[in-house]
């Protein structure tokens, strides 16, 4: 996660993260079917996801850990009858939850029991404007149900942002997105780069080139310059985001900029990000679908804490090849494993998708 714009207005603080992020995938099914969606989630039923007191066990082990944030996830994580209980347990063991969802089932009803339980922020998925998102999600009406969500929870005093997965496709509407939550009084866009996994796979000929990612990302940096004081904006899975960032800043941030994106950056799996399905396998990231065991025959932080290759993943600098590998800037970066992987069946290969 690169913070753009805390780092243009010289808001962020450098200290060690030893917690990590938990991604927690607490249902697969989702009343949408994304193009994009990294576990092929649907609104059939799924099996042996975790009980109630499963869940409620592994949140305890989480907050015993000290966990710096618990976001729930799905599927669409709404559709799960206990998330409002599991989210005050999350609240009284003194963890900061956040929810993400398509937002199109958040009621006034809904919201009002997002706010009771202790969620902390809730990110909305908007792909496009109207028919560009109702098109990514195959459901007619989805973006409207999106945006009233998103003011449901403004009205509910509920900090919300918006999350844009940036492709071919929609890319040209991204101006348009910017300019709906400044209209919205939203204060926060995170914008994703598609990650090939579940059925992103199928869709990987609509990513953006390399020339393309580039002229994006020279539009973001300089609206995220003009709007630093209204819109917080970051970018997500793309770790030569930070390098560009750190290109563009002035000579004088240059050394500031990279102590904080070499404490906070580059490729986060494993080493401030993990992530748990529905069923308590344990993944490096929630795109990356390699398991490194389930909470019901482990605990969570014992696999956290003493997994080898999660180990190997917080030193990946060493192992990185090809231009990843040259690079002068992989201690920053280290560009995207997942991406690498699937294009050049190799976890330490070059990222495709590096611009710089």
């Amino acid at each position: 996660m690169i913070r753009i714009t805390k780092l243009l207005k010289k808001e962020v603080a450098i200290s060690a993260m030893s917690k990590p992020i938990v991604a927690w995938n607490i249902t697969n099914r989702c009343n949408l079917n994304c193009c994009h969606c990294y576990i092929s989630a649907s609104d059939r039923p799924y099996q042996n996801e975790l009980s109630t007191e499963e869940s409620k066990g592994l949140i305890n082990d989480l907050a015993n850990m000290g966990i710096s944030l618990l976001l729930f996830s799905g599927g669409e994580p709404l559709l799960r009858p206990d998330i409002f209980e599991l989210g005050a347990l999350a609240k009284e063991r003194k963890i900061e939850s956040a929810i993400s969802s398509n937002g199109s089932l958040i009621t006034m009803d809904v919201a009002k029991k997002i706010k009771d339980s202790g969620f902390s922020y809730v990110g909305i998925s908007l792909d496009g404007l109207n028919e560009t998102h109702n098109r990514f999600r195959a459901v007619n009406g989805a973006f409207e149900k999106a945006l009233n969500g998103l003011r449901l929870l403004k009205k509910e005093g509920i900090k919300q942002g918006v999350r844009f997965t940036v492709t071919k496709l929609n890319v040209k509407e991204l101006s348009g997105i910017i300019e709906l939550v400044l209209e919205e009084g939203i204060k926060r866009l995170c914008i994703y780069n598609l990650v090939y996994t579940g059925r992103g796979r199928d869709i990987t000929g609509y990513d953006l080139d390399n020339s393309e990612r580039a002229a994006y990302m020279e539009y973001l940096l300089k609206e995220a310059d003009r709007l630093k004081d209204r819109l917080e904006i970051l970018t997500v899975c793309n770790p030569a985001d930070g390098v560009r960032l750190l290109n563009y800043m002035p000579e004088e941030e240059k050394e500031r900029t990279r102590e904080h994106l070499l404490m906070y950056s580059g490729c986060s799996a494993g080493k401030r990000l993990v992530c748990i399905d529905s069923k308590g396998n344990i993944y490096p990231c929630q795109f990356w679908r390699k398991s490194l065991g389930n909470i019901r025959e482990e605990g969570f932080s014992k696999i956290w804490n003493e997994d080898q290759f999660l180990i190997k993943l917080r030193e990946k600098e060493v192992h990185l090849t090809g231009r990843c590998g040259e690079c002068e800037h992989k201690d920053i970066c280290g560009g995207c494993r997942v991406r690498a992987e699937f294009t050049n069946k190799d976890i330490w290969a070059e990222d495709p998708s590096c611009y710089i």
